[in-house]
Parts: structure tokens; sequence; C-alpha cells
């Protein structure tokens, strides 16, 4: 599983038809109707917020891994709301209006950093994973809350990268970590804000050179000044 289902894409995305895509729709109608109706109708619908995720990523031509197929995507819809759990259907509904609000928008806002599109839409898919809802894209229930830590429960411990930020330390830093909101630290591998939200690691890196550099300057100018003036004492006393 990666590590966000929600695809971060710099914003959002068109209106797209939001009909419910049937393969052969129609087909058979009249020979069968009552036996094969039922059977196949529910495994062809594919959510419109799919469709439509999909059709976007498609016209602005992202990267297809963004949406590997309609099927794909539809089957971890179903995945997570077959686990019958609230944490896992809010988990659902999340992902799909995130999607939504994408294929709503136009490629234009999707590649402006300024607009912001669709990061409300976003950031709700990350907080449900930090409720505990990332195991139900797989179909299992969601992972217990851990006291103290304000990302996702599944990324503590597991040896996936040190994550740091989270409220407490993650056992992967091997002490090389940090746990407060927005802290930096030589062992992180993602760092995270008070919401549990990625933010780019690296600043504190570059505040310890600056400060080094400083202070072996100074260092310096005073042993020269303490050498001119031994010298001109000695000279005065001859």
């Amino acid at each position: 599983m990666l590590r966000l289902l929600a695809i971060s894409l710099p914003a959002a995305a068109l209106l797209v038809s939001a009909c419910i895509i049937n393969n052969n729709p129609g087909e058979g109608e009249g020979e069968g109707e009552g036996e094969g109706e039922g059977e196949g109708e529910g495994e062809d619908e594919v959510d419109p917020s799919v469709e439509g995720f999909c059709a976007k990523i498609d016209e602005c031509e992202f990267d297809p891994q963004y949406c590997s197929s309609e099927g794909d995507l539809q089957d971890s819809l179903d995945t997570a709301a077959g686990v019958g759990d609230p944490v896992c259907d809010a988990a659902v509904a999340a992902q799909t209006a995130y999607w939504q609000c994408v294929a709503d928008a136009t490629c234009e806002a999707i590649v402006d950093a300024e607009a912001d599109t669709c990061n409300a839409e976003y950031y709700a898919t990350v907080d449900a994973g930090n409720e505990g809802a990332t195991p139900c894209w797989d179909g299992d229930p969601p992972a217990d809350l851990i006291a103290g830590w304000y990302c996702d429960p599944t990324y503590k411990g597991v040896d996936d990268g040190c994550d740091c930020g989270c409220g407490i330390e993650d056992e992967d830093c091997e002490g090389a970590g940090c746990s407060g909101a927005e802290c930096d630290a030589i062992g992180c591998d993602y760092c995270n804000d008070a919401d549990g939200h990625s933010i780019p690691c690296g600043g504190e890196g570059e505040g310890e050179g600056e400060g080094e550099g400083e202070g072996e300057g100074e260092g310096e100018g005073e042993g020269e000044g303490e050498g001119e003036g031994e010298g001109e004492g000695e000279g005065e006393g001859e």
C-alpha cells in the first residue's frame, strides 16, 4: 500500500460526466433479464468520482500512475466499504470527495501552486489515515490508534523510514529523529506538522552549518590580536 491512496496532485481539475459506467449496457436485455441483471449490474458500476478523476488525469496529461485503471480505484473503494466500519466508511467518503473535486476543477487550477485547489479535500484523506483507516483499503479493520502519536498509526515502528513530528518518536529513527510538530533532525525521512500532515524536512541542517562557520572566524581573529600586543611590550622593555 502506498503511503497515501489519494495521489497528491498540485491541486485539482474540470467537470466530467457523473454517469455510472456499466460495461455493455443493455446487452441481452430481453434474453434472461431476470437471471443476468442482478448478477452483473453491481460488478460493472464505477463511482462517478473515479470516472471523473481518471478522465482528468488523461485530459491534463498527468502521469498515468495517478489512475492505473478505473477498475483498480473502484476495487479499492469497494474493498474499504466492505469492511463495514465507520472509520473505513469515512475514508471512502473522503477519498471520493477528493477525486470528485479533482474531476470538477480545471487543468490550469491543478498546476497553479497558489490556488490550493482541492487541498482541503486532499488533507481530509490524510486525516482519515491518521484515524487508522489505511488497513481498510486492503479489506482489514482500522488500525488501533497510539496514545500520543498523531500521524498514521501504520507508519510507526514498521521499518518504513523515520517519521518525525508525530508526537512521540518513531522506533524506525533509532534515536536520530525527533517528535515535536514541525521538528527536523538528521535521521528524519518524513516530517509532519501538528495535524500529522507531511511537510518538507531539511531546515535544521542549514542553520547548524552557518553557526559553525561564524564561530571559527571569530576565534582566529582574537588570536592574532594577542600576538601583536605581546610583541610591542617586549620592545619597550629593552
